[in-house]
């Protein structure tokens, strides 16, 4: 497995994500749906260090903490992996069934961090609408960007 070929599409999708966020009030989420895209393609004996990759590059781009975002991020992919066997992968309905569910299950781990640890994006009411609205948007593109890598053969 080579995970330089991952490595270098996450860099470039979450550095596009932060600099959509930084000019638009609306930008998708686009970790969930890479946990995602691990949970449903990648070897199983890899999503783990996969994950931590991912995890570690979204907290040094987003300027969060680590243990908050590689936890959310390491659930979704494992949780993925627990059903993948059962689903229709290449389906783009697939894709988005699971990558709202995942979005759902971010933004409850989400908000729970939120409130136990006080350093993860605990902005209020309005920083929560911008969670919720950037990760349906992901949930909306998510067929798109797992088509993509899987289409340049990006990953595990």
């Amino acid at each position: 497995m080579i995970l330089l070929p991952f490595l270098l599409a996450a860099v470039v999708l979450l550095f596009a994500q932060a600099v959509l966020a930084r000019s638009s009030p609306l930008a998708p989420d686009l970790g969930p749906v890479l946990a995602v895209y691990l949970g449903l393609f990648a070897r199983r004996e890899w999503i783990s260090a996969a994950v931590l990759l991912l995890g570690l590059l979204r907290a040094a781009i987003d300027l969060e903490p680590v243990g908050a975002i590689l936890l959310i991020h390491l659930i979704i992919a494992h949780c993925v992996l627990f059903f993948r066997d059962a689903l229709f992968r290449e389906r783009a309905i697939t894709q988005w069934v699971v990558s709202f569910a995942a979005g759902a299950l971010y933004l409850s781990l989400h908000l729970l961090f939120s409130l136990v640890i006080t350093g993860v994006a605990a902005e209020g009411s309005g920083g929560l609408l911008r969670v919720v609205l950037s990760t349906l948007l992901a949930t909306l593109v998510a067929p798109g960007v797992i088509g993509l890598l899987r289409l340049c053969r990006v990953g595990p």
